[in-house]
């Protein structure tokens, strides 16, 4: 059977190495934490999964805009 490689991830605030991430499936990245981010990830995933995308700006320091995706 042939080796899968596994994807590295990192962290989506530090780019340290992610230890977890927060997905919505298996087949996409979301958001990808090291230990020190883990709760602020887990707070910004759910502002984005409720549609909160000015406290998902907030907490990440971004301007993500949704219209432009």
């Amino acid at each position: 059977m042939p080796k899968t490689e596994i994807p590295t991830y990192v962290c989506h605030k530090c780019k340290s190495p992610a230890t977890g991430r927060y997905t919505p499936n298996e087949d996409e990245a979301g958001l990808a934490f090291c230990d020190a981010h883990k709760e602020l990830m887990a707070a910004a995933f759910y502002c984005l999964l409720n549609n909160r995308v000015d406290d998902f700006n907030k907490l990440m320091g971004t301007n993500l805009d949704i219209n432009e995706i």
